[in-house]
């Protein structure tokens, strides 16, 4: 059996290994290179990991059987630090943090009087998460970190690109999981006011409770188990002898590519764009202080 987690990868194991049982996890319903496989048998079946990317791959033409697990979290690595009674750090957690959303989470974080740090791109990067979490009361962000910090025992707040749904609590969890912890869970709307009303309701043992929920739910080696399950039970189909598959793994290689290109571009055009309206606004200063 073989696993794979893109589709460009997805090509490649079906073309060295036509004859074993190939599975694939679909881990993105945005990115190009995470769209399920769609030439027939080239894998035999989809392992999503929320009912959101469930639905992203039902709706493509071309799918076999589709089975939904939980996202699996290492737990040793990930595991419960000293916990502080009153909340003093906050870990915004992620790659997107910009603009007016992290500035709102700036503005609740200092109205509250709590530290903000921000680990991922625009902020500082780190090797060790886990160690992140540690330190800190509360992680604010969405998908995977929300997992990573509930493991380790510490409040989570959906709040990021997508919007945000507030606390993870037991009540809560079902809705965001099926969401991937993606801030779209349900129709709440995180504004300033809100954010630091949810912050003063911080409850200490959140964490505990969040530790129970992924240790039951998202351990990696239960996942592993089911896995191991899931190849067992599929029927191998040989991969499909005339397919391009060699070819259709560059070319989803070269279209990542290429949207990575435009995605980094759009970023610089976004900062020389703020950049000149800096320059603009300070040039108008200037402009009032020699007319007065």
């Amino acid at each position: 059996g073989v696993l794979a987690q893109d589709t460009i990868v997805a090509y490649q194991l079906a073309a060295a290994y036509p004859k074993a049982v190939r599975l694939y996890v679909a881990h993105s319903y945005y990115w190009e290179q995470h769209r399920p496989p769609q030439i027939r048998d080239v894998c035999h079946g989809i392992v999503t990991l929320n009912d959101y990317v469930m639905r992203f791959c039902e709706a493509h033409a071309e799918h076999p059987r589709l089975v939904r697990l939980h996202q699996p979290i290492n737990t040793t690595r990930f595991s419960p630090a000293v916990r502080r009674e009153r909340p003093k750090r906050v870990l915004a957690f992620g790659n997107y943090w910009a603009g007016s959303r992290y500035r709102t989470l700036v503005d609740a974080c200092d109205a509250a009087g709590l530290q903000l740090e921000h680990v991922g791109l625009n902020g500082r990067t780190s090797t060790t998460p886990e160690l992140e979490i540690a330190e800190a009361d509360i992680v604010v962000g969405v998908g995977r970190c929300i997992l990573e910090a509930m493991a380790c025992g510490r409040a989570a707040y959906v709040y990021g690109i997508g919007g945000g749904d507030g606390w993870v609590t037991p009540e809560s969890y079902a809705a965001m999981e099926a969401d991937g912890f993606a801030g779209h869970a349900t129709d709440t709307v995180v504004n300033t006011e809100r954010l630091r009303r949810d912050l003063a309701n911080f409850d200490p043992g959140m964490g505990q409770a969040n530790r129970d929920i992924a240790w039951r739910h998202h351990r990696a080696g239960r996942h592993a188990t089911e896995l191991v399950a899931l190849l067992r039970a599929t029927q191998s189909n040989p991969a499909p002898d005339q397919a391009p598959l060699e070819e259709m793994a560059r070319l989803v290689r070269v279209q990542w590519e290429a949207e990575m290109r435009a995605r980094q571009l759009a970023g610089k055009v976004s900062g020389l764009l703020n950049e000149r309206d800096g320059v603009v606004d300070e040039r108008d200063r200037w402009r009032a202080e020699y007319e007065r």
